[in-house]
């Protein structure tokens, strides 16, 4: 979908809904657009400082004073954070940190954020960028206590409702009980499969929304006719170019600089200035750029996760190249590198089960048990066969495979990934490494309770 100047130029649907199916994809279905939430919750926030219930500097201790709920590693992010910092990603937290916990540990917002505490940071606070799903969903749920409202009507009422977007929604269940959605899909080794989507309400700020083309065609407009929509001054310009305004650099060549504002990514490149994001659910990906100096802007969704994001700047990019007649090919952004959002380069739809000659060297048994982690809870190893486990994270009641390897080193199935147990006492191990979950600042290891 593109607009110029005011007006939807080009708009259109390709493909089915679900694969192996025929039901086409129309301009209503909707589609898990993943972090383009992100700029719904700054401009929905952009609403409240025009009404005076917030300010962009705001303190996140103002609206989380109870440090049972709220307290960082770093006490100076603790107390100085604000609202700006958590939009921008500057907290000084590690790129992704508590994504986990979200999709594999299925845990509430609540317990996601107490369990924050327990990882360190990765730079001084303000410092550097890097880009954390669990911490802007903080700036979003204190949007909510701002308000006086959750998050999804707060967005529904300043943003979905005077903009015209009746196909959308905040929450996964307004996305699986639209009889019209895309079902969410990934390819591996060119084959796609349909993969059950993924319920991102415990970062819903973040990447939980769920729209359709002709909404995203809506909410284009807004963004580029500077907060007005249908001649209703719906957030004031003033707010809304602040959301478009850098506040921390990302990245800078001899060609472009990369900042990202207050739910945006704003790229200057040539003496133009691209603000866009893109989305990623792992299995669905939308993608929106545009320039407001040009009132040039386009949308792209897709319901396959593994190459969406990167389709969709690949379109825009090349939107671009025909409109300012460029010959050479345009390369704003590795779109991924910038946002790598929920994407897992190991992720595998179908289970690659692991075969190893020899049976384990303790009885199956012996593995299993619960162990702990102070920043992830607690995983149930459970006997599935003579040589195969299941594992089970947080509250997730699905099991993922784990296959025997070597040793006391088994397979994460899904992942590729190994799983060691070890400190062995009394025939049963009391530790156990799982190096899927080594990553982002945290410990892989979970001791035995």
């Amino acid at each position: 979908m593109v607009i110029y100047q005011g007006k939807i130029v080009y708009m259109k649907t390709l493909g089915v809904k679900k694969v192996g199916e025929s039901d086409p994809i129309d301009i209503n279905t909707i589609f898990q657009i993943g972090s383009n939430s992100k700029g719904f919750t700054s401009a929905a926030i952009a609403a409240l400082v025009d009404e005076g219930k917030m300010n962009w500097d705001d303190l996140i201790r103002k609206y989380y004073p109870n440090y049972n709920e709220f307290n960082l590693s770093d006490p100076i992010a603790t107390e100085q954070c604000t609202i700006r910092d958590l939009l921008s990603h500057r907290s000084g937290m590690y790129e992704n940190t508590g994504n986990e916990h979200v999709i594999d540990f299925q845990y509430n917002f609540p317990e996601i954020l107490f369990r924050m505490r327990y990882i360190p940071p990765e730079s001084e606070f303000r410092t550097k960028f890097a880009y954390n799903n669990i911490m802007f969903s903080l700036a979003g749920e204190s949007s909510a206590r701002a308000s006086g409202m959750d998050w999804g009507y707060l967005v529904k009422q300043k943003l979905f409702d005077p903009l015209n977007m009746t196909s959308t929604g905040t929450y996964f269940n307004d996305y699986i009980s639209n009889p019209n959605y895309a079902a969410t899909h990934y390819t591996v080794d060119g084959i796609t499969y349909y993969v059950p989507p993924l319920n991102l309400d415990a970062m819903g700020p973040a990447g939980s929304i769920s729209s359709s083309i002709k909404d995203m065609a809506n909410w284009l407009s807004f963004q580029l006719a500077n907060g007005q929509f249908n001649g209703q001054q719906v957030v004031s310009s003033k707010s809304l170019t602040e959301t478009h305004t850098p506040q921390i650099l990302i990245e800078s060549s001899p060609t472009q600089d990369i900042y990202y504002g207050l739910g945006w990514a704003i790229i200057k490149k040539d003496g133009k200035t691209y603000i866009q994001h893109a989305g990623s659910t792992r299995l669905s990906a939308s993608f929106m750029s545009f320039i407001p100096s040009e009132q040039l802007g386009i949308v792209v969704l897709a319901n396959e996760g593994s190459n969406g994001a990167t389709f969709g700047s690949v379109v825009a990019n090349k939107l671009y190249e025909l409109y300012f007649n460029i010959k050479t090919p345009l390369t704003l952004t590795s779109t991924p590198n910038i946002y790598r959002d929920l994407e897992n380069s190991t992720y595998n739809p179908v289970p690659v089960k692991t075969t190893s000659l020899n049976p384990p060297p303790l009885p199956i048994e012996n593995y299993t048990g619960i162990y702990y982690s102070n920043y992830y809870g607690n995983i149930k190893i459970e006997k599935s066969s003579e040589t195969t486990l299941n594992l089970y994270a947080g509250n997730n009641p699905e099991p993922n495979p784990l296959s025997h390897y070597s040793g006391n080193t088994f397979k994460d199935d899904y992942h590729n990934t190994d799983v060691i147990f070890s400190k062995i006492e009394d025939g049963k191990p009391q530790e156990v490494f799982t190096e899927r979950w080594e990553i982002n600042g945290a410990n892989g290891t979970f001791n035995r309770i």
